[in-house]
């Protein structure tokens, strides 16, 4: 039979020690510890990467940007000179038909007349046959049958 001493014992040995049981909530307290340690690195380290790389994005924006402005410097410079260029060439364009119309004028008064549409007319028939051949007329006996550069160059 089982004696009173060797049921006490056992019954002790169901139940905890009170040491035992603050070891255990001790544990229990200190994993869940851990786990809140272990998070809040873990959300630190991503912070910090964040931040890293939010730096390196922000390095990179600012050089594109430099570069970006580099070349918008460039290229209104080279659009202010292009500017300068069309304003020169206009400025010489009108110049130029300045003195074609005086020029014009000028041909119309010393060889057309200021009103003579006859002479007028006569000088514009000139104009357009000179492109036509001409047709040599019989010399008379002042006039040699041949232009004297060509007589000329058969004398040679």
């Amino acid at each position: 039979m089982t004696s009173v001493s060797e049921v006490t014992d056992t019954r002790v040995a169901a139940i905890p020690d009170v040491a035992e049981a603050k070891n255990t909530e001790a544990d229990v307290v200190g994993r869940a510890a851990d786990v809140v340690d272990r998070a809040g690195n873990a959300i630190v380290e991503l912070v910090n990467r964040a931040a890293n790389n939010g730096e390196a994005n922000l390095l990179a924006a600012q050089e594109t940007a430099e570069k970006l402005a580099y070349q918008l410097r460039a290229a209104q410079g080279r659009i202010n000179e292009l500017e300068a260029n069309v304003r020169y060439y206009q400025d010489r364009t009108e110049r130029a038909e300045k003195w074609m119309h005086q020029i014009s004028s000028e041909i119309h008064r010393k060889f057309l007349g200021a009103d003579d549409t006859d002479s007028a007319r006569r000088m514009a028939e000139r104009l357009q046959n000179l492109d036509k051949p001409r047709v040599m007329l019989r010399p008379s006996r002042r006039e040699p049958a041949t232009p004297s550069f060509l007589r000329r160059l058969a004398k040679r």
